[in-house]
């Protein structure tokens, strides 16, 4: 029951970020009563002694990482130190960050992302993850923030000179085989693809980019898109404006990609645009471990 209440916080309900992030830790807690149920019972577990050992093994790796990332990780792993160089307004409520390090830069890959805490009294005091929009050979980090909640609603009080705390980077979201790729990118989702754009070298494969919008007004980064398709001709950028031309659609997708099933997909975007495109993507045959997302829906 501790676990349902707190998943159903994170998967139903819309609470602020750093509420959220509280009511988490208590996951470890949780974990700790079910260790507790599965070893005290009468069960499999009580009667084979392998079996015993064998979960107590898992149970003692789930807490100790629990608890490290609940209570312990500022001991022991020490944010890096960034400033911000430079605030850059792109639209009306959408802005890139520029970050330079203090000391060493931090080793990324295209499509990661990282938690980012700014340090002044006027923002929030909890780390926040972003997508890396800066290429894998830059020493700087970029970020590229869309006001939408309690924490990015602030982004005009960041300034340049400030000191960020940076952790990371995590995640593998893009990992290329080789295969023609298809890249998703809905509004803000557009981050990670930037990356992964600014990291391209001489590429023998197709990729498209389809950067999918309400309309023409609301693109960020389309001329720099533009340019390094210029100068890559299998990189493809295919714009969708929907109040233009509907919603976009695997159909669609696959007349102007021609075919979907032999490719690797990328999506990033809203919560229901992505797991709509993910359902008509199997339902044309495109196997779901080909089918990869970066899936921000925390504010």
């Amino acid at each position: 029951m501790g676990m349902i209440l707190l998943l159903s916080l994170t998967l139903y309900f819309k609470i602020r970020y750093h509420i959220w992030r509280f009511s988490h830790k208590f996951m470890v807690a949780v974990f700790i009563v079910a260790i507790m149920h599965v070893l005290l019972i009468s069960s499999d577990v009580s009667r084979d002694l392998f079996l015993r050992y064998y979960i107590l093994l898992f149970a003692f790796w789930g807490l100790a990482f629990g608890s490290y990332r609940a209570f312990f990780r500022f001991f022991f792993n020490k944010d890096y130190s960034f400033r911000v160089k430079e605030v850059i307004l792109l639209n009306g409520n959408v802005v890139e960050i520029e970050l330079a390090p203090e000391k060493g830069a931090i080793k990324f890959e295209p499509g990661q992302f990282i938690f980012v805490r700014f340090v002044a009294p006027a923002t929030s005091s909890e780390p926040h993850p972003f997508s890396i929009a800066s290429a894998e050979s830059s020493d700087h980090l970029k970020i590229v923030v869309k006001a939408l909640g309690d924490f990015t609603g602030d982004l005009d009080k960041i300034k340049p000179g400030m000191l960020a705390k940076i952790e990371g980077p995590f995640g593998k979201f893009y990992a290329p085989a080789g295969r023609k790729e298809i890249w998703i990118a809905g509004g803000v989702g557009i981050t990670p693809f930037l990356s992964m754009a600014r990291s391209l070298r001489e590429i023998t494969r197709p990729i498209d980019l389809y950067y999918c919008l309400n309309e023409p007004g609301e693109a960020v980064f389309l001329d720099e898109l533009r340019a390094i398709s210029a100068t890559n001709p299998k990189f493809r950028v295919i714009t969708w404006f929907s109040k233009e031309k509907g919603r976009i659609n695997v159909e669609k997708i696959k007349e102007i990609s021609e075919g979907v099933v032999f490719s690797d997909i990328y999506i990033c975007g809203p919560l229901l645009f992505m797991r709509s495109l993910r359902d008509q993507f199997t339902k044309q045959g495109v196997e779901s471990k080909n089918i990869y997302f970066e899936e921000f829906n925390l504010l």
